[in-house]
């Protein structure tokens, strides 16, 4: 085995991640969205799981919904509880939301881990 072992991959995202409450936001760019509507939603994350790469991800539906604006949403973070990025990815597919268009992220499709 080269680099971090299973065993310590999985107790530095159960520490960091797993099974407590944080706040998931959306970016275009490297901001925030901005939108009066708009508001940070809840997410918490699974024990970690996976081959090879371990990762954790959300356990229930995560869903924005009535933008006021048009945004095209190509990333999201995770935030603490005193408003610090505790990790940012981008989308794969970015998304274009607005009045009509909701962003949701069923269970599992956001993802944070360890290669």
């Amino acid at each position: 085995m080269i680099g971090i072992s299973t065993a310590v991959k999985d107790e530095m995202l159960q520490a960091s991640f797993a099974d407590r409450v944080f706040s998931v936001g959306l970016f275009s760019g490297d901001d925030e969205i901005q939108d009066r509507i708009y508001q940070r939603r809840d997410v918490m994350f699974s024990s970690p799981v996976g081959e090879g790469t371990r990762y954790v991800q959300n356990n229930d539906v995560i869903l924005f919904e009535g933008f006021n604006n048009a945004h095209n949403v190509d990333g999201w973070a995770v935030f603490d509880a005193t408003g610090e990025v505790r990790a940012k990815y981008r989308l794969v597919k970015p998304l274009d939301v607005s009045s009509d268009i909701d962003a949701k992220f069923r269970p599992g499709e956001l993802r944070i881990g360890l290669p």
